[in-house]
């Protein structure tokens, strides 16, 4: 017992600092003190992550097969720390959130945080439907957590209530798996199926049905009609945990289930590939991938309110990470891979702009970014730097990200999605530019000056060397990438 609990160290880590953060939060209220227990907490699960339970390399599946602790579940766990210790600052530093909030949206946060770590790595699907339900909970009451304000409210209800009817089906299908196999456990899952008749239309139906479940929380096409709204009428921060932790989690349980279940595993030329025999569902993901970013850059053309520019912004980027999961193989694990890294800074860095413009202005409108760029230079050029990764130009790290993902599918044949693609990215360019000329080009109303404290000017240099950073000094990242697919390849 006590060698399967070091496996699972980050997630104990994370419990205990949320039972402190409730008993020191009860009697204190200062929010660098509980960001301190934030930060001390995430610290101790990343070391645990990295050295913990036999080394990053290592793979280990416990408590009867249901969670998998491996390099894949690892690297997606990481990433996830970074929304949870960035969301938990711009928490407390929000306008929208008073100080009877904080210690709240700390614990939700936190907790959210939990079950992403449980559901990167489960391996069941018992632990699947629970550790997604876990998160949709505390994402629903998050979406809500100012109890007095109309959007805020509407954001919580119409959140839950498609994430209810989405879960439904989803456990339909989960359940339907588990009658046509006899089993939970996804690899057993998986040996079944070879012997089943893949041409049964029951078994693509199946396979819809989960995936449902799944693109409901990376906002996928058709799934995605809760973003725009949850995404304005949510906090600030709450928002961009929504755009960045919960986007992370979905496409890794996406990845292990469907290149788990749905695929097999095969060595062409000293390469991995997986075939999915008479069960075309990567063309069908391939469509969906081409009508997701398609749909969230056309809607985000006609948007003023920057947070929800910013949630169809979020859609559209779904579509191209789906890009490299219909490739099948380990180049297209590795840009999904690759590109979750670096979309979780562009992300980060958008939405705290957007944070600062609203706590001066008191909304988010484009209207109030009028002029910025000139009143905070480093607000306006850390803007600019984000919006060119988001878009996909040189030399930023999102240029980067998309060239390993449209390569990706240029091998696989895919030359049709790459068009689509690199026609949405230009697109993307119309509306991103509208934030930059409001930012420089545009004069505001009313004359106003524009500061930064130093914690915020510290948090918007580090998030714009890393969106650098990581589109020059590729060779690390990309090698820790590789060591992370490590799972699914040996």
């Amino acid at each position: 017992m006590l060698e399967t609990l070091s496996f699972i160290l980050p997630e104990l880590s994370l419990t205990l600092t949320l039972c402190t953060l409730l008993l020191v939060g009860l009697k204190f209220k200062n929010k660098f003190l509980l960001y301190s227990l934030v930060k001390m907490g995430v610290l101790a699960t990343f070391i645990f992550l990295v050295w913990g339970g036999g080394g990053y390399l290592n793979s280990v599946s416990i408590f009867s097969n249901s969670l998998s602790i491996d390099p894949l579940s690892r690297f997606f766990k990481i990433l996830i720390l970074f929304p949870t210790l960035f969301c938990s600052w711009f928490a407390l530093n929000s306008y929208e959130l008073h100080e009877k909030s904080h210690i709240e949206a700390l614990l939700l946060i936190l907790g959210s945080t939990l079950g992403m770590f449980f559901l990167v790595s489960s391996s069941d699907l018992l632990m699947i439907y629970l550790s997604l339900e876990t998160v949709s909970i505390f994402s629903y009451v998050l979406a809500g957590i100012r109890k007095k304000h109309a959007l805020s409210n509407e954001a919580s209800v119409k959140y839950m209530i498609f994430g209810t009817f989405v879960s439904g089906g989803m456990l339909y299908g989960l359940s339907l798996l588990y009658g046509m196999t006899g089993s939970l456990n996804l690899l057993d899952i998986a040996t079944q199926l070879k012997d089943y008749n893949t041409h049964d239309f029951s078994l693509l139906f199946i396979s819809l049905l989960i995936f449902g479940g799944f693109a409901y929380k990376i906002s996928a096409v058709p799934f995605h009609m809760w973003t725009p709204d949850v995404y304005e009428g949510a906090p600030t921060p709450i928002t961009t945990f929504f755009s960045t932790a919960p986007k992370v989690a979905g496409f890794a349980v996406l990845i292990r289930f469907f290149y788990v279940v749905f695929s097999t595993q095969m060595t062409e030329g000293g390469v991995t590939i997986w075939a999915t025999t008479d069960l075309h569902w990567p063309e069908i993901v391939a469509l969906l991938s081409a009508i997701t970013m398609t749909v969230g850059n056309f809607a985000a053309l006609s948007q003023t309110n920057v947070k929800r520019l910013l949630a169809y912004s979020t859609i559209a980027h779904s579509g191209y990470i789906l890009m490299g999961f219909v490739v099948l193989g380990v180049e297209g694990l590795e840009a999904v891979l690759f590109y979750t890294l670096v979309y979780i800074f562009m992300k980060l860095g958008a939405f705290f702009v957007t944070q600062c413009v609203g706590n001066k202005f008191k909304n988010e409108e484009l209207s109030s970014f009028k002029e910025i760029g000139w009143k905070s230079p480093l607000l306006g050029i850390s803007m600019t730097l984000f919006l060119f990764a988001l878009i996909g130009l040189p030399p930023t790290s999102g240029f980067i990200g998309k060239f390993y993902l449209f390569n990706a599918a240029l091998h696989k044949g895919l030359l049709w999605l790459v068009i689509v693609a690199i026609f949405n990215s230009v697109v993307s360019l119309y509306y991103y530019a509208k934030i930059l000329k409001a930012l420089y080009l545009e004069k505001s109303e009313k004359e106003f000056s524009f500061t930064l404290n130093f914690f915020d000017s510290y948090v918007l240099v580090f998030l714009s060397v890393a969106v650098m950073l990581l589109g020059i000094y590729v060779e690390p990242f990309i090698h820790w990438v590789k060591a992370s697919v490590y799972f699914i390849v040996g």
